[in-house]
């Protein structure tokens, strides 16, 4: 063969190697975005499921927006680059971003294949209504990629990962339900009377009584004064404070230094908002060993209006406190509300859902069950829609505080309405009536947090979870 032809030979054989290695890389690319790899590798069995990287992938995928939605400011992740190369920034132990959200993801996984597992073995199953909930959470899905004016493939590969569809997600979306079924007819199942709760506080003397508090911290950034006049500052405000005897008098003091040194130059800030500031001084706690304001707030001699100050070791803040409410339990009695939220985005304006929310209650004609149905129908409040719009046994200072001011009004009884705005929108508001007694309720949770602590071990132990950790790695972010 002469030299000429041959050289045409490879330059021949070349191109058609060239020409197949592209072929082969539009359809590998075409695998993975449809999936095909992940839902054909199987990283998680148990005796009963396996699951693939498609659904992995989900629980990968939750667990990172979950953190980057609570930590991400703090935690900053460059979505431009593959979480493998990315040094986690938690740990100076040389693991990636990838090792971290896969090891949570792991972790979530095995619980809920544990539950699964458990659910099985109980009899628990999926019903109808479990499916239409899926179903509707799909539809969600569906809904929020046309808002956002892409397609679901786009949006679901976006969100759960490149290549997952929705079979993929509704087969995550069964077990997490199954498992949350478990989860609650376990707790359903605990059932702890009068007699228990004593018994809790006699063998945990301390662990429900509270002391309410007012504090207040000033800080040496809150003044551009050298450091000897910032600290005679502080000194002689800390010493006011330990002068006053009633909290009208400490809330003075509070609204004196905040108007005066941390407001002095800002302008926007009004009178009003400083003595709202200064109305949210008040904490609530339990007992906390060698914390020196528990350890003064709980003392034997400790009497109501009592003060106490303090300076960090940095000498960058002082600190005053002072005895709102001796050490005790919480006698009074929770309360039970009903009500409808209505977002402001959602009516266009924030007249336009006042106007919608009155409208609703000029429609309602009384009774509970009158009220559950409107809170049903109108209600986007995900936590109680479903519900009627009921929240039981609620504690003083668990809603916001417009919400907690109108449920705890003197004189409040049941079949009360009205309207509340808060932070979130307009409330409806319908009066169940009393609640339980509250440190009943504490000790009742308190109790089911213990117990299912030790039936969620035991059930985690029951049902071991093998990963193939080289599977997982092949997961594509």
């Amino acid at each position: 063969m002469s030299k000429a032809k041959r050289n045409t030979v490879i330059a021949v054989v070349c191109t058609v190697l060239v020409v197949a290695l592209l072929g082969s890389l539009v359809a590998y690319s075409s695998l993975v975005t449809s999936g095909y790899f992940l839902r054909n590798t199987v990283v998680a069995t148990t005796e009963n499921y396996a699951v693939d990287n498609a659904v992995f992938s989900y629980f990968f995928h939750k667990y990172y927006q979950e953190f980057n939605n609570t930590y991400g400011y703090y935690f900053p992740i460059n979505a431009n680059v593959s979480l493998k190369g990315q040094a986690c920034s938690l740990y100076n132990d040389g693991s990636t971003w990838f090792d971290f959200f896969a090891a949570n993801a792991k972790s979530n996984l095995a619980n809920t294949l544990a539950f699964c597992e458990e659910a099985k073995a109980r009899g628990i199953a999926l019903t109808e209504e479990d499916y239409e909930d899926i179903d509707n959470a799909i539809a969600s899905i569906k809904d929020a990629a046309k808002q956002a004016g892409v397609t679901v493939s786009y949006y679901t590969h976006a969100m759960f990962g490149s290549g997952v569809n929705q079979k993929d997600l509704r087969r995550a979306l069964e077990l997490s339900v199954l498992a949350s079924k478990c989860n609650q007819a376990i707790i359903e199942s605990y059932n702890y009377t009068e007699a228990d709760f004593n018994k809790y506080i006699e063998e945990n003397p301390s662990a429900l009584v509270y002391a309410e508090y007012a504090a207040f911290d000033m800080k040496t950034s809150d003044t551009l004064a050298d450091d000897v006049k910032t600290a005679e500052l502080l000194q002689g405000y800390l010493d006011r404070f330990a002068a006053v005897t009633t909290k009208e008098e400490f809330e003075a003091v509070a609204f004196d230094y905040l108007r005066n040194v941390t407001y002095l130059d800002d302008e926007k800030v009004t009178d009003d908002a400083i003595r709202e500031e200064v109305s949210a001084l008040s904490t609530k706690s339990t007992y906390v060993k060698d914390d020196a304001t528990a350890e003064w707030a709980f003392a034997d001699d400790r009497k109501v209006g009592d003060v106490f100050t303090s300076v960090n070791e940095d000498k960058n803040t002082y600190s005053a406190y002072m005895l709102l409410s001796a050490p005790s339990l919480d006698e009074y009695n929770t309360v039970n509300v009903r009500h409808i939220l209505l977002y402001a985005s959602t009516y266009g304006s924030d007249e336009a859902a006042k106007a919608k929310a009155e409208e609703i209650l000029a429609s309602f004609e009384g009774g509970a069950d009158a009220f559950a149905a409107l809170a049903e129908e109108y209600s986007e409040d995900t936590g109680s829609n479903t519900n009627g719009g009921l929240y039981e046994n609620v504690g003083k200072g668990e809603m916001v505080a417009e919400f907690d001011a109108w449920i705890y009004a003197d004189g409040r009884k049941a079949g009360d309405t009205g309207i509340v705005k808060t932070e979130h929108g307009y409330h409806v508001m319908f009066f169940d009536g009393e609640g339980e007694i509250a440190w009943h309720v504490q000790a009742d949770n308190a109790l089911k947090n213990a117990q299912y602590s030790k039936d969620s071990a035991a059930i985690n132990e029951k049902y071991v979870t093998t990963f193939d950790d080289r599977a997982i790695f092949e997961l594509d972010v």
